[in-house]
């Protein structure tokens, strides 16, 4: 056989980019699903009345970028996915934490497994967000935002889901996804109280925040419920990440109840704070406990695990329905159960009681 000239090479590699593209385009169009068993080349060279060769290479292409996988010798050849990588950007608004990331991380799994990839904007101003907006254009197709559901964000007008914001009454319309904050702060409190707990304070360092109310008041009905009156009382409030403000707390505390057995912390910053203080000055401090499993401190403590990947994963998950099916007319609030552990942190002062 004589050699091929590269005029002729060129012919047929044009030829197979043609094909390449119609079986694309029947890819695209869902003729063939995922997983099911591509069309064998010699049906696709008959079909297009070219040579096994040429249609090798089309397929070749195909495999190349991942649409299908050729198996061994007579396995035949499976379709993987049938749209381009990526169908487009849903962009997350995040502070920057390690509760954060970890809602990042959970998102951008759910993004990647439904064909999106995750831009990230760690910070809320609107210039900012309008530049990344200009940067990606239409390939922004939705939005998750953790903490705040600042009115940029809605003038864009794209699909939108929240996380860790916690006001429902105050955002109707606004699509939701948190940890439930009430019950997981109640069962914490309700573990303390079945150690035996009931010279219990509170300490919160965001009053202004309504997740942190929303503990605040799972903190007080369960100890109203167990018969500790007025629990209100025993809040003391701080300012996040300010180790002085805690100590000016932790004063007060001991001035209007001397022997506290344990403190209950709103928030892992509060904890922190709040350890932080007492350590630098050499004080005692009674159990403490925290919310959210990211403290920083050697000091173990019970805690309430909220599982920001699961958050993050669902919220996305939501938001790519939203993108293709159709944003429905009623706002989605959903709540993923958090979980308190760590409990054995917790002194426990039942034991050796009779009876």
């Amino acid at each position: 056989m004589g050699k091929i000239s590269d005029r002729e090479k060129k012919r047929m590699m044009t030829i197979a980019e043609e094909i390449y593209g119609k079986l694309l385009l029947r890819l695209q169009q869902g003729e063939f699903p995922p997983g099911s068993r591509f069309p064998s080349e010699s049906l696709l060279a008959d079909l297009y009345g070219v040579d096994k060769k040429t249609v090798n290479r089309a397929v070749s292409l195909l495999a190349a970028e991942g649409y299908v996988a050729r198996g061994v010798r007579g396995a035949g050849t499976r379709v993987l996915r049938t749209q381009s990588f990526p169908k487009g950007f849903l962009l997350f608004i995040s502070r920057f934490s390690f509760y954060h990331t970890r809602l990042l991380k959970g998102g951008q799994d759910a993004a990647g497994s439904r064909g999106y990839a995750a831009a990230v904007l760690f910070r809320e101003s609107g210039e900012e967000l309008l530049q990344t907006a200009c940067l990606f254009g239409p390939r922004i197709r939705g939005i998750v935002s953790a903490g705040t559901v600042s009115l940029m964000i809605r003038q864009l007008g794209l699909p939108f889901v929240s996380v860790d914001f916690d006001d429902a009454e105050a955002y109707p319309d606004i699509n939701m996804v948190n940890t439930d904050n009430y019950r997981g702060a109640y069962e914490l409190m309700r573990e303390a109280l079945r150690r035996g707990h009931r010279e219990i304070l509170i300490y919160s360092s965001g009053r202004e925040y309504v997740d942190r109310q929303n503990r605040l008041r799972g903190f007080c009905d369960a100890m109203r419920q167990a018969g500790i009156g007025g629990p209100e009382k025993r809040i003391f409030y701080g300012t996040r990440h300010d180790v002085s403000a805690a100590w000016t707390a932790r004063e007060e505390m001991k001035r209007r109840y001397p022997e506290p057995s344990l403190i209950c912390c709103d928030a892992d910053d509060a904890a922190e704070s709040l350890i932080r203080a007492a350590v630098s000055r050499g004080a005692p401090l009674p159990a403490v406990t925290s919310f959210g499993n990211t403290l920083l401190s050697d000091r173990p403590v019970a805690t309430v695990e909220q599982f920001p990947e699961r958050i993050g994963e669902y919220a996305c998950s939501k938001l790519v329905e939203f993108i293709e099916l159709g944003v429905p007319p009623q706002a989605v609030r959903e709540k993923i159960a958090p979980q308190v552990v760590g409990s054995e942190f917790i002194p426990d002062l039942t034991a050796g009681r009779s009876g």
